[in-house]
């Protein structure tokens, strides 16, 4: 290991050639494919050179301006195919399901280099592309990582108001509408009363004497 490295990437890349060692046994005991713990195995170690670049340009002096970062554009706007399902699994805790002898460990590890170090919190304040880096591997271990490292939570789109029916008919041409009036209704003789006297209301309840 280079001697040369700065003492975070030093203790960073250390905790990296040690989890694939131990990723090679665990894998051999839960007889776990060959490739797919390579491609595991590549997947941490290029995340631990992206960790040490960025720490050799923060000591020298050469981090991008934060307002001058490139952002991926939406998939629809840049037109690409979604991605072809590769050997490794998405979305959280995938380490711990697939090493799970590693996994307890290198999250102890990672945890610790992330709350202990005060180095570690300051190049996180100096630029986002730290949090870029070590949030995927909390991700992957299913831990949660630190308050300072954490995303801003997007705010909710606020619901449209919702517009209640409001029946504007009247009591009236409600009435003749459920029930129609016929021209019995004008003959005494007629069995049903008018809507007019209120036909069909639900009756009280009688009070008690």
């Amino acid at each position: 290991m280079d001697a040369t490295l700065h003492p975070l990437a030093w203790r960073f890349a250390s905790m990296i050639e040690w989890v694939c060692k131990m990723m090679g046994r665990d894998s051999q005991r839960g007889a776990l494919d060959m490739t797919v713990q390579m491609v595991a195995s590549m997947r941490v170690q290029r995340l631990g050179r992206r960790f040490a670049a960025l720490v050799a340009r923060w000591q020298a002096g050469t981090l991008p301006i934060v307002g001058t970062l490139r952002r991926r554009p939406a998939r629809e706007a840049r037109g690409a195919e979604p991605r072809p399902k590769g050997l490794l699994p998405c979305g959280k805790n995938w380490f711990r399901k697939m090493f799970g002898e590693t996994a307890p460990p290198f999250a102890g590890n990672l945890l610790n280099i992330l709350e202990s170090e005060a180095q570690m919190m300051e190049l996180a304040a100096a630029t986002p592309l730290a949090g870029r880096i070590v949030r995927p591997m909390c991700w992957m271990l299913g831990v949660k990582p630190p308050e300072y490292l954490q995303l801003p939570k997007r705010p909710r789109k606020p619901r449209p108001p919702r517009v209640r029916k409001v029946n504007s008919m009247s009591r009236m041409a409600w009435a003749n509408f459920v029930n129609p009036e016929d021209e019995g209704e004008h003959d005494p003789r007629a069995i049903r009363p008018p809507n007019r006297i209120g036909y069909g209301r639900r009756r009280g309840r009688p009070r008690p004497g």
